[in-house]
């Protein structure tokens, strides 16, 4: 909204592809021809005509009942996808003279919106733990415990070995070697 005027944010770079249509948001997102022709390409599982919806914000509501067909991989949001893609697809044509067809923006908003929701998955799939389990609380008497480790020093052909038994006696005995 344009805080002064308290009307429809109106954007000032002409579009292009229909000039003779004031250039709202609406326009761009839903009711360009290039825009329903990349709505147009989504595979939804009912029909969708941008040109009913008399807001963006319509549209939006509206996309929440969508369902992506397969094999597209989606199952959340394409609206945002859509509209982001059509925005950049817009800004190419006029900032850069690049003009994109419909079918390149509507495969790239079905790529985005499944990268996006691989990334998510990724996301919030438990990290693998990759610490060091600490004893168990309860090991039986005059157990003895061994931790090992070693290294190697290339430059020089060396190596180093180094070991320590423990047992709940907190009889200690530590040892290494260094071999060359």
């Amino acid at each position: 909204m344009n805080r002064n005027r308290k009307q429809p944010y109106q954007l000032v770079v002409a579009h292009r592809r229909s000039a003779d249509h004031e250039q709202t948001t609406e326009h761009l997102l839903l009711h360009c021809p290039y825009a329903a022709q990349v709505w147009s390409l989504i595979p939804l599982a009912g029909s969708f005509d941008p040109g009913l919806c008399l807001s963006v914000s319509e549209a939006a509501q509206t996309s929440r009942t969508w369902t992506c067909l397969p094999p597209s991989g989606i199952s959340s949001d394409i609206f945002s996808w859509v509209c982001w893609n059509l925005w950049t697809a817009r800004n190419k044509l006029l900032f850069e003279s690049r003009p994109t067809c419909a079918q390149a923006t509507a495969t790239k908003s079905l790529v985005n919106a499944r990268e996006w929701l691989q990334a998510q998955d990724l996301a919030n799939s438990p990290q693998k733990n990759t610490q060091i389990q600490a004893r168990p609380p309860s090991i039986p008497i005059g157990t003895v415990t061994c931790n090992t480790d070693a290294a190697w020093k290339k430059e020089s052909l060396t190596a180093g070995l180094a070991w320590i038994f423990d047992s709940a006696s907190s009889l200690t005995r530590s040892d290494g070697l260094l071999l060359t």
